[in-house]
């Protein structure tokens, strides 16, 4: 799928470009870890939380982590289901 990039019309100026925001990315690991971040998810005005699954159809899928973000750039990781060499020690799906 292609994107089309929005031109400024005639006359205008073209928009100034985003500075780079700097990224966290965290995998959670731990209850401790879990712990903060919902502290975090619970203050937050706005928050971003994104499933993985194992399919696209949703009377197959099965969750395997959970991603959220309360900012740009702030955003966290939690593996529920990863099996597979190198695959860490994960917190229980309960």
């Amino acid at each position: 799928m292609r994107h089309a990039v929005a031109q400024p019309a005639a006359g205008e100026a073209a928009p100034a470009p985003q500075a780079a925001i700097e990224r966290h990315y965290e995998t959670v690991l731990t209850e401790a870890a879990l712990e903060a971040w919902i502290a975090r998810l619970e203050a937050a005005e706005r928050v971003s939380l994104d499933t993985e699954t194992t399919s696209l159809n949703a009377l197959d899928a099965r969750i395997v982590g959970l991603s959220f973000s309360v900012e740009p750039g702030h955003a966290a990781y939690v593996p529920l289901a990863h099996h597979g060499p190198g695959a860490p020690d994960q917190l229980d799906r309960e």
